[in-house]
């Protein structure tokens, strides 16, 4: 099936790898520079290994493509790590870890008051707080903040 594959030259797998690294460069999305990166290990391989057969080729294309893909986009994400960029249109996440005034409490809920913006707070159950009291925020659920417990 794949016998066109068989005995090619490793300069057009490495050719297919330029080609693909040319079209991310228009692009810039970086969707094709995994199989781009994939491509070049074919033609690494097929330089190593000058009798690979096609099936094997298309193979370890394959599996190149999936693997760098993966570990690309998992580098490409700071390794799995929250990006803080991503909350710049989320005002409350950008409060967690800041201090706020209690302004009001009453049944778990409250106002608080940072940099001069009133935000409804909510308490861990059997936590309670005075008006005037300094809390620190531990998260938000919406536009809601999240006090902490302690």
């Amino acid at each position: 099936m794949l016998e066109f594959l068989n005995g090619i030259s490793p300069l057009w797998w490495l050719a297919f790898a330029l080609a693909l690294g040319a079209g991310e460069l228009l692009t810039g999305s970086t969707f094709l520079l995994w199989p781009a990166l994939a491509a070049a290990a074919t033609a690494a391989a097929l330089f190593a290994w000058p009798g690979l057969g096609g099936e094997a080729q298309l193979g370890l294309f394959a599996v190149c493509a999936v693997a760098a893909t993966v570990l690309g986009r998992f580098a490409l994400s700071k390794g799995g790590k929250r990006d803080r960029a991503a909350d710049l249109n989320n005002r409350a996440e950008l409060m967690v870890g800041r201090s706020a005034e209690v302004l009001s409490f009453a049944n778990s809920r409250g106002q608080v008051e940072i940099d001069g913006v009133r935000w409804t707070a909510r308490w861990p159950d059997g936590k309670a707080s005075d008006p005037g009291d300094t809390v620190r925020i531990e998260g938000a659920e919406g536009a809601t903040l999240i006090v902490a417990g302690d």
